[in-house]
């Protein structure tokens, strides 16, 4: 297993064949993996127990046997609220009471499009994978990324001060200071 400190982007190679550009930020409390060519692959929330107010919403927002099963709907595509009430089978308003909870707990993308009777809703997916850190920020606690790869399946890694490779356990080496 690799761990990445401090790190912006490596591209590595996948399935031997693909290249692989992973990029993140950890300022902006979101994480987003690309493939090269700007496809993305995932985008993560990361959230901690300072943000107590979003932490509120996202549990309320995911309280709902209902909300959850909108939030799968709209893994692959997009729909309006009426094609999302009629695919679950509930209610347009409850559709639309369901979609404002997610819409405020910043799960989904909303915007308003034209339709053939005035304008709908288009609702899709905002995060991949959520991650909430349960610790206290520690500014003696260095954030890892820790990705394992099989030797022999990477190459070509860029990478940028301060950072380095480290075990479960600790620094391999020294880092590049």
């Amino acid at each position: 297993s690799l761990a990445y400190l401090n790190k912006k982007h490596i591209s590595i190679e996948k399935n031997k064949t693909e290249i692989l550009d992973v990029y993140w930020t950890t300022s902006k409390k979101t994480v987003t993996l690309e493939e090269k060519g700007g496809r993305t692959m995932a985008k993560i929330l990361e959230l901690d127990l300072e943000n107590e107010e979003r932490l509120c919403a996202l549990g309320s927002a995911l309280s709902s046997p209902a909300r959850i099963q909108i939030l799968k709907l709209l893994y692959h595509n997009s729909f309006n609220v009426a094609e999302i009430a009629e695919k679950l089978q509930i209610p347009t308003s409850s559709a639309a009471v369901y979609i404002r909870s997610l819409e405020t707990a910043g799960l989904i993308n909303t915007k308003m499009q034209k339709g053939s009777r005035g304008s709908m809703k288009i609702c899709s997916r905002k995060y991949d994978n959520i991650d909430i850190t349960l610790t206290a920020d520690d500014p003696d606690v260095d954030k890892v990324y820790s990705l394992s790869i099989p030797i022999g399946c990477y190459s070509d890694c860029e990478v940028m001060p301060t950072c380095g490779i480290a075990s479960e356990s600790g620094m391999i080496g020294h880092d590049d200071r």
